[in-house]
């Protein structure tokens, strides 16, 4: 039998626990079989890893999906339940979920190839119970330091310490604010840099969507769709125009945080830029 890909999502049990594990099978056996899909272990592969050094027979069981369900689906249902991890080792599966997810072909409730990527990791961090800045922090992670990344899984880091790390040794550069000004300062570049804005207006585009759908069928009859369009375009021009980092403060790097145009931030959104004197601004 061979191992599913997905089941790597999981992080190896501690060798404690697999010592433990392999002296209660030597004295009790397999009791529960390991569950296969098309041949392949998707649960239960220290068992089956006990099994072998034992030289014992491994039971096992072939299961199906569900209508609309994918393997990474059940993959997750099945290893999630068992497992006692960390906040950040929870984050570190919800990175690779939502990198799996990504890729899928196939429709499915964690995602698809055609979900936004800021969607299909907020159904990362729901499936494993943590916060998506989390699943962000642990893709971060992922993607620039693998090695980083699986010191997580094991729970030898923290999400936040591996990802000040990764954010330390992983200079910022090109990124420019609305004026082609182009920000040395790193932080600020990140905060430019920044993806949660386009997925909150993908969000909100995804809720109007949602209720101009629900207005056409009987329930929805006495949804106003003008006043939630006009409510969610007010939604979407407040988080582009008056909250999107948008040009640097002119005072900047030498603002306070009582500094009355960027309350300390170093930006301005767009609706403050333009009220800002022109003689301030060069």
């Amino acid at each position: 039998m061979k191992l599913h890909p997905y089941t790597t999502i999981f992080p190896e049990m501690p060798e404690t626990d697999f010592q433990a594990l392999v002296d209660d099978i030597r004295k009790h056996g397999i009791i529960e079989p390991v569950k296969l899909h098309d041949g392949q272990i998707i649960d239960g592969r220290h068992r089956f890893k006990a099994a072998q050094i034992l030289g014992i027979e491994c039971p096992s069981t072939e299961i199906g999906l569900e209508p609309g369900e994918t393997i990474l689906d059940l993959v997750v249902s099945l290893n999630l339940v068992r497992r006692h991890l960390t906040p950040s080792q929870l984050a570190a599966v919800g990175a690779e979920i939502a990198a799996k997810a990504a890729s899928q072909t196939t429709g499915a409730p964690i995602g698809a190839r055609t979900r936004p990527e800021g969607k299909t990791t907020v159904k990362a961090a729901e499936a494993v119970g943590v916060s998506a800045r989390s699943v962000e922090r642990a893709k971060t992670v992922l993607e620039k330091a693998p090695q980083v990344f699986e010191e997580i899984k094991t729970g030898e880091r923290s999400v936040r310490d591996a990802y000040e790390e990764v954010k330390a040794s992983a200079p910022v550069s090109g990124i420019k604010d609305a004026n082609g000004k182009e920000i040395e300062d790193e932080d600020m570049a990140r905060i430019f840099a920044e993806r949660r804005f386009r997925e909150l207006d993908r969000g909100i585009v995804s809720i109007m969507d949602a209720a101009d759908l629900l207005s056409k069928e009987p329930a929805g009859a006495f949804i106003d769709m003008a006043l939630i369009r006009q409510g969610l375009k007010n939604a979407r021009k407040a988080l582009a125009s008056g909250a999107k980092p948008y040009a640097l403060c002119p005072m900047h790097p030498n603002c306070e945080t009582n500094c009355k145009l960027c309350r300390g931030a170093g930006f301005v959104p767009e609706s403050v830029w333009k009220t800002i004197p022109e003689e301030l601004k060069s």
